[in-house]
C-alpha cells in the first residue's frame, strides 16, 4: 500500500522540481531584461540632461545678451544684438523641449507588463 503513494508523489516531486527550475530561469531572465531596459533609460535620461544642460547655457547666454542689448539699445545701438539675443533664447526653449521630450516618463514599465503576465500565466498553470 506505501508503493502506490510513493509513485504518485514521485511524478509531482519533478513537476515541482520542474516548476521551480522554470521559476528560477524565468526569473533570471526577467533580471536581464530589467537590467537592458535600465540601460536604455538611463541612456535616455543622459541624453535629456544634455539637452536641459544645452538650455541653462543658452538661456544664460540669451540672458546676458539681451541685459548688453538694454545698456546698448539706451544709447542708440544695434538691433542685431537683440536678435541674437532672441535667438539664444529660442535656442534655449528648444533644447528644453527636447530634454523634456527625451526624459524617461516611468522606469520599467515594460519590466512590468512583462512579470504581470509571467504571474498571470504562473496562475493559469497551477490552477
Amino acid at each position: 500500500m506505501g508503493e502506490p503513494a510513493m509513485d504518485r508523489e514521485a511524478p509531482t516531486a519533478r513537476v515541482l522540481e520542474a516548476a521551480l527550475k522554470d521559476l528560477k530561469d524565468l526569473v533570471r531572465l526577467e533580471f536581464d531584461l530589467a537590467k537592458n531596459e535600465l540601460q536604455r533609460e538611463r541612456q535616455a535620461a543622459v541624453r535629456s540632461l544634455i539637452a536641459f544642460g544645452a538650455c541653462l547655457v543658452l538661456l544664460s547666454s540669451g540672458v546676458a545678451v539681451l541685459g548688453i542689448t538694454a545698456v546698448w539699445a539706451s544709447s542708440g545701438g544695434p538691433l542685431a544684438a537683440l536678435g541674437l539675443g532672441l535667438a539664444f533664447l529660442a535656442g534655449s526653449a528648444i533644447a528644453w523641449i527636447l530634454g523634456a521630450r527625451t526624459w524617461p516618463k516611468s522606469l520599467l514599465t515594460q519590466t512590468e507588463r512583462r512579470i504581470e503576465k509571467d504571474i498571470e500565466q504562473l496562475e493559469e498553470h497551477l490552477s
